[in-house]
């Protein structure tokens, strides 16, 4: 027997009350999600309630968007707890042959009542077979294996803190099996004019304008980068 659930209007935002505001202090950022609909498509309801197993044929996240904001409370990272079970409830693994994340939109805010400093448009991810091992809580890297994993960024927009330059990129592309990153139009704009420029930034020599139409990276590591920070 199977079933699927559709869940539209879904939003998270920090919780207020005065005892979680406490914690803000440990958090670097903090977010609000808005998805206007989730799909969940063939979850099987016999393996979940007899074999404890969630396998769920495609998760759809339509239109979700994050806000993401710097807090600048931010103290160090919170202490670290014992962590005292292996895994969630009696489940430890799920089972999915995709994700599909359509339309994301995403940004950040170093203050919240100023303009965006990065916005992405959109993005567009699709995880093929991805297992998720409910037993390691401690990486999110180790505990999900994909069999494939496209992702496409759109419109992307980023504000130097300095206020000298705005950079964008129209299109980002990676491709997992290929190890390739593809990237097409970037673009790094001053914000004002040559004698405004010399004018409010006297000690800054030089002032760049600047197009690339396409730069690719091959044989890109994503296991080297998010364990060492190597991009090779």
């Amino acid at each position: 027997f199977q079933m699927g659930i559709n869940i539209t209007g879904v939003k998270l935002r920090p919780d207020s009350s005065q005892e979680i505001k406490k914690l803000y202090k440990f958090q670097k950022y903090i977010a609000k999600v808005h998805i206007k609909r989730v799909e969940l498509i063939q979850l099987d309801i016999i393996q979940l309630i007899n074999d404890h197993k969630i396998k769920i044929e495609k998760i759809k996240l339509i239109k979700p968007s994050v806000d993401l904001y710097k807090n600048h409370h931010y103290v160090s990272s919170a202490p670290k707890q014992t962590v005292t079970h292996d895994t969630i409830g009696d489940y430890k693994e799920i089972h999915l042959n995709d994700i599909h994340i359509k339309g994301l939109s995403f940004t950040y805010f170093i203050y919240k009542d100023k303009k965006a400093d990065l916005l992405i448009k959109n993005i567009n991810i699709d995880l093929i077979e991805p297992i998720i091992d409910l037993s390691q809580t401690s990486s999110l890297y180790d505990a999900i294996t994909i069999e494939d994993l496209n992702i496409e960024l759109n419109d992307i927009v980023y504000k130097d803190p300095k206020d000298l330059y705005e950079f964008s990129i129209k299109n980002i592309q990676y491709l997992h099996q290929e190890n390739s990153i593809n990237i097409s139009h970037l673009a790094v704009k001053p914000h004002l004019n040559k004698n405004k420029f010399a004018k409010k930034h006297a000690f800054q020599s030089d002032r760049f304008d600047a197009t690339l139409i396409s730069i690719s990276i091959k044989d890109f590591d994503v296991e080297k980068y998010i364990k060492k920070q190597i991009i090779a």
